[in-house]
């Protein structure tokens, strides 16, 4: 028999919001209660109410202030109680009523009384309290919490903000944007001891259309933790049992309670848009985060992790509030509307939503809290200053604005996406502020000495595109051509954001190669002169000849150069090392440009069918990489003793610029000993290789404008990759030892070397450490700060600080195999992953050789491309890899427990 309850006063019609009326309040209720299995029916009080409140029929009654409903618990004990309950809210400070229920007795008596005219609805319920207590002797409860205050927000998201099942309904009544479909729960008890009459209520409820059974465990969707994706969720097919879908639910829970419950709604299917929000990042950042799927006709394809089918969408919470924000596309601009009024009406602005769009209405599929993502008022005042303060001086650098993250010197990869300021002032110094302009200019491309490359965003850094573009024109361009050409690659960069981190490839021909004339063609259909790209072609013919007869000099002068030794660390050389560092830095760079021309003559040879596959050739080269595993395999034979070891390597460090890593030499046990016990360290070369190119003649008559044959073309493609291995490790060492030297002179001045890190070069003495202090301390919060910012890859105006899609990844995949394990993240000497890991790293430099040599399954970076460091030194060693997948499928692949690099299809899976 069902329960039945009369609650009395549940709302108002002059209600400040229209959710909070009478009559949406009175369907919040009776929702409510009937998730403890009981009937509410709503009476309404004052002049209004001219009906006396029919005793019979009703197991308890509850009189509640408007505005106000009883939580899931309060409710239960209400109907429970059989005298007389006092209610006060969640929250009171102190025990004043609120509310009074009258349970079973109470209403027992109060039929039975034969002295007062007393009524539940015209009468105040205190006096009607106190007479039964007194004159029937009807039991009152001790006062207790319970009753949620509607106009209080954070009561509100209390109130509404349960399981996945009971948050819909409650929603249900309240909302205007969306349409929810409130489903049926199935609880175990019920599933174990009726199966036959649950199956007649399903099939009432679905009739023939398919359905999902979607998880509703204990714990799930909750305030502490979400337990998201943790558990099963099953389609249906129309018409077939679903009995299997719903045990297979059920047993995907750790443990199974008898109100341990599954989900069941109606499948839709098709879907015009199936969707992911998020009302702030999972950092607590205030940008709505929007994962929209319009190819798949399905609404479960990106909660399965399918994220090759969108990107992400973020929008400044100051921006799309109110849906109305510039430059949202307008499928996304329906779903945060949508999303806003959830906000609105449920108190809470930190949610994680799912939705999709069909027949023309936008409907709501789950809620929960996200746990993850709170944030205080003032941290988000920041956050808005801080974009106003960042838009403004974007505006100040003119019209034509094109920065990227990762074009160029790549210093996401290089420093990452929130580089210390000694980081930015050591890449400033050494690299991007004179060096990269040199280096070209020294080649015969145009020379842009004092011209910055790199600029800093709200702390993060961003390449100058421009700036690069310009860079890669040959000096003796005309200006009118350099200019056209410019014009025509940042048009098409603004087209295609994605390219920004394949510029040189992709975007802009930085040297001659067999295919030059076809990259050319294109800028030809975007509006380039002829006679520009004649000149350009036969400038870039000269640009690469002087680059070819170059490299042997560099490489030369490579090989004089010597390693840092340790009174290069001394606190009193740190000039004199940042100067060699610096000198050194311009070998490395002409080096880096040699083996760029080498990868990209080889990938034309590839696409004209003149060269066969590089993953065997790769692994013969020796470079770096290779001698790590080789020295370590000379100790453990002895040939090679081990303090020689780790002085051969004592200054790489994982992390170039961050002085709080140790270096190799510093904590030799920890990173240099395992590799000696490494059973792949039986090391000796590989199998020849089958040639490189099987048509000499063939290759000597399409480099024939370069004056290479195809015994020539080989030797340069190995020698330069090798070199600027090469290149990249001396250099870092001189960083390293740079480092070392800065440390131990802030050490002199008391400032710890996390302190350090917040200086820039010329900060670093001893003169005013209280100074120093305060500088440290005032650089803390700007870093603090900056983190509430979301920043987009590709900036080509100021706004786009405010709503910015960031594609999904590309990432170039190293190998012919695929590699399955457990996944290991951000790996230090301190936590190395074990032998067949899948390692996962934002971006790795040569410092993290030590990881490669650990007989790891697989690597994946967020950052990089086909010719970076770590690409070169798996393709060397035959560790499988994925290289520059991007930011959102790196977060994806840091939420799994094992997945698979399967380079051999090109795809990353991560089972669901």
């Amino acid at each position: 028999m069902t329960t039945k309850v009369a609650v009395i006063s549940p709302g108002d019609e002059d209600a400040p919001a229209p959710w909070m009326s009478h009559r949406r309040i009175a369907l919040l209720l009776s929702c409510i209660f009937s998730e403890i299995g009981a009937e509410a029916t709503c009476f309404a009080e004052g002049a209004a109410a001219r009906t006396r409140f029919p005793l019979s029929g009703f197991r308890s009654a509850v009189r509640i202030p408007p505005g106000t409903v009883p939580l899931p618990s309060a409710a239960e004990a209400i109907v429970r109680t059989p005298g007389i309950g006092m209610w006060t809210t969640v929250v009171a400070r102190r025990p004043a009523p609120c509310g009074v229920s009258f349970g079973e007795a109470a209403l027992e008596a109060l039929n039975g009384c034969r002295h007062l005219p007393y009524d539940l609805i015209a009468t105040r319920p205190g006096t009607l309290a106190r007479h039964l207590v007194a004159g029937h002797d009807v039991p009152a409860a001790r006062m207790r919490r319970g009753l949620a205050v509607l106009q209080d927000p954070w009561q509100r998201s209390r109130a509404l903000l349960g399981g996945k099942d009971v948050t819909l309904r409650r929603l249900a009544s309240l909302l205007d944007g969306s349409r929810i479909d409130p489903g049926l729960s199935i609880d175990w008890e019920t599933w174990s001891f009726d199966p036959d009459g649950t199956r007649k209520r399903l099939a009432n409820f679905s009739g023939r259309d398919a359905v999902i059974v979607r998880s509703c465990g204990d714990g799930e969707d909750g305030w502490e933790q979400s337990h998201a994706g943790e558990y099963a969720s099953v389609v249906v097919e129309p018409g077939a049992d679903a009995t299997g879908a719903i045990d297979r639910v059920f047993h995907s829970y750790p443990a199974l309670r008898g109100r341990s419950r599954v989900f069941v709604q109606r499948w839709l299917d098709p879907v015009d848009a199936a969707c992911v929000i998020t009302t702030r990042t999972l950092g607590g950042a205030p940008y709505y985060t929007v994962v929209v799927d319009e190819v798949s006709g399905r609404s479960d394809r990106i909660t399965s992790g399918a994220g090759d089918l969108a990107g992400i969408r973020y929008v400044h919470r100051s921006h799309g509030q109110d849906g109305g924000g510039a430059g949202i596309p307008e499928t996304d601009r329906r779903l945060i509307a949508a999303t806003a009024e959830v906000e609105q009406v449920t108190g809470s602005d930190s949610l994680d939503l799912e939705l999709a769009v069909a027949g023309g209405a936008v409907h709501l599929l789950q809620v929960r809290p996200l746990v993850s993502a709170m944030m205080r008022e003032a941290e988000e005042g920041d956050s808005y200053a801080l974009v106003e303060r960042t838009m403004h001086r974007l505006r100040k650098l003119g019209d034509g604005l094109l920065l990227s993250t990762m074009a160029d010197w790549n210093p996401a990869e290089m420093i990452g996406r929130r580089p210390s300021p000694l980081a930015v002032s050591l890449y400033r110094t050494l690299i991007t502020d004179r060096t990269w302009a040199r280096q070209r200019a020294e080649c015969g491309y145009t020379d842009l000495r004092g011209t910055p490359l790199m600029r800093i965003v709200a702390g993060s850094p961003y390449i100058d595109v421009r700036a690069c573009l310009a860079s890669f024109l040959p000096s003796a361009l005309p200006r009118e051509d350099a200019q056209a050409i410019v014009r025509a690659q940042g048009e098409r960069l603004r087209g295609e954001p994605g390219l920004h981190d394949k510029v040189e490839f992709a975007v802009a021909t930085t040297c001659w190669t067999p295919d030059a004339g076809e990259r050319l063609a294109r800028l030809g259909r975007e509006g380039v002169p002829g006679g520009a790209l004649r000149r350009l072609h036969g400038g870039l013919i000269t640009v690469t000849r002087s680059i070819l007869d170059g490299f042997s000099g560099h490489a030369a002068a490579l090989a004089a150069c010597r390693s840092p030794a340790l009174v290069d660390a001394h606190p009193d050389r740190l000039t004199d090392t940042l100067a060699v560092a610096r000198r050194i830095a311009l070998i490395f760079a002409h080096l880096a440009r040699a083996a760029f021309v080498a990868v990209d003559l080889l990938r034309s040879l590839e696409e004209l069918g003149l060269a066969g596959d590089r993953t065997e050739w790769m692994r013969s080269i020796h470079s770096v990489a290779s001698g790590l595993r080789r020295d370590a395999a000379a100790v453990d034979d002895g040939t090679l003793t081990w303090a020689s070891f780790v002085e051969r390597h004592q200054w790489t460090r994982p992390g170039t610029y961050d002085p709080t890593v140790p270096p190799y030499g510093q904590q030799a046990e920890k990173y240099l000993r395992p590799l000696l016990r490494q059973p792949l360290l039986t090391y000796g070369p590989p199998e020849p290789s089958a040639p490189l190119v099987a048509d000499p003649a063939a290759v000597g008559k399409a480099l024939a404008p370069l004056g290479l044959d195809a015994a020539r073309a080989e030797a340069f493609f190995r020698e330069a990759i090798r070199a600027r291995e090469a290149g990249k490790t001396m250099y870092a060492a001189w960083v390293s030892a740079a480092l070392e030297s800065a440390a131990a002179r802030a050490a002199r001045a008391h400032l710890s070397r996390s302190d350090l890190t917040y200086l820039r070069l010329s900060e670093i003495g001893e003169d005013h450490p209280a100074c120093a202090s305060l500088v440290v301390r005032r650089r803390e919060e700007l870093r603090r700060q900056a983190a509430l910012l979301e920043l987009p890859d590709v900036i080509t105006q100021p706004e786009d600080l405010l709503s910015f899609s960031r594609a999904p990844g590309r990432p170039s995949f190293v190998g012919t195999r695929s590699a399955t394990g457990p996944v290991h993240l951000d790996p230090t000497a301190d936590h190395p992953p074990p032998p067949g890991a899948v390692v996962l790293v934002e971006a790795a430099d040569p410092g993290y050789d030590w990881v490669l040599s650990r007989g790891i399954a697989a690597l994946v970076t967020a950052y990089g491309g086909v010719n970076s460091h770590m690409a070169i030194r798996c393709a060397e060693l035959g560790v499988c890899a994925a290289i520059g997948v991007g930011l959102q499928q790196f977060e994806s692949c840091k939420s799994a427990k094992w997945m698979c690099v399967d380079a051999r299809a090109r795809r990353l899976i991560i089972p669901s």
